[in-house]
Order: C-alpha cells, then structure tokens, then sequence
C-alpha cells in the first residue's frame, strides 16, 4: 500500500507526549521543523487501518518510518487530547459541542467503513488549534479497533436464521462491544455542558 512520504526525523529532539498498552506516542521534529506525532510498537494493522481512513475528524497517517529498528507510524501532530484540553482551558458550551459533534461525525465515519473504535475517550479525543482559535476534533488510536464483520454493517443480517449461532442473530460486534456502545461513549466524554 501507500505509506506516505518520507521525512528525516530528529529522535534527538523527540519528547514523550502519550504512553499507553498500545504503544509510546512522541513528538519528533524534522529537519524542515516541522513536528510529527509519532507512535511506536504500532502493528501494521494498525497503520494498514489508518491509511484508509480519510476524514476531517481523523488524526491523519502521513508516513511510515523505523525507531529502534521497529515500525512506527507518523501522523499530524495535535495540540493536545481532550481531557488536556479540559484541564487548561474554560471550554464554552459552543466550542465543547463543536468538539463533540466532530467526534460523532468522526465516528460515523469509522463505523461506515466498518470499523470499531473500541478505545473512545477523551485521551483519544486530539484537539488541533486553528490559526482561527476553533478547536477540531481528531479521533486518534487505533491499535485495538476492529472490524465489524459484514453480516452486521448497516443492521442487516444475512444468512439463514435458522442456521445461524445464536450470538450472529444480535448484532453485537467484538468481543461484546458495539458501534452502538461507541456512540454512548461520545456522549459520556465529559459532561460539562450546562443545560
């Protein structure tokens, strides 16, 4: 597949931004200064994952390269994830329903490609800043995401019932987890919105 253009990283310069049980996120200059996101320990899946998925409320996968002879994956570099938002900032209830409808948006789109999330919250919830001051959304993480299989995309079951597991009959995705559960959990980020 395309993995992207190729940039000279300065690992000399890189700064651990995020450490979690699917790898070690850094920030890592380049010689041009501009700054990467970089995640490490990522599986090929993964970066196989996010090279298809093209969307406005999507981290972006730019290229892959190699840290400590093992794949890593460069993607834009955000501002900070939403929980880090949240704790800096007084986030009005415009600004915050911008964030989360672009995470539903973002969400959609994911499942409409058939795929499960399976890790949302607001430590996977990027913001990037605009020159403007508007803050966008960008779901990022994708190292335990899944794919629905296709008798459930779109509610339709296809097959003969009486023939199917019991389990195929209830569309429920991976491992218990479904994209009705996703969307829950967009709902349940963070409930600072006055009513």
């Amino acid at each position: 597949g395309d993995f992207g253009r190729r940039e000279e990283l300065d690992w000399n310069e890189a700064k651990e931004i995020n450490r979690g049980g699917q790898g070690i996120v850094y920030r890592v200059p380049s010689g041009s200064g501009e700054s990467f996101a970089v995640k490490t320990r990522v599986s090929l899946e993964e970066i196989d994952r996010l090279i298809k998925l093209k969307h406005r409320n999507i981290v972006k996968f730019l290229f892959v390269t190699t840290h400590n002879d093992q794949p890593a994956m460069a993607m834009e570099y955000a501002d900070r994830n939403l929980r880090q938002h949240l704790n800096r900032s007084e986030l009005g209830n415009p600004a915050f329903i911008d964030i989360i409808c672009g995470t539903a948006d973002g969400l959609a789109y994911i499942h409409e490609e058939g795929l499960v999330h399976r890790d949302i919250k607001s430590e996977n919830i990027l913001i990037q800043i605009q020159s403007t001051g508007k803050c966008v959304a960008k779901i990022s993480d994708f190292g335990i995401a899944r794919e629905i299989p296709t008798c459930w995309v779109r509610h339709q079951i296809i097959g003969s019932y009486q023939y199917m597991a019991p389990e195929l009959l209830v569309p429920r995705a991976i491992n218990g987890y479904d994209a009705e559960d996703e969307r829950k959990r967009v709902a349940e980020l963070e409930p600072r919105i006055d009513t």
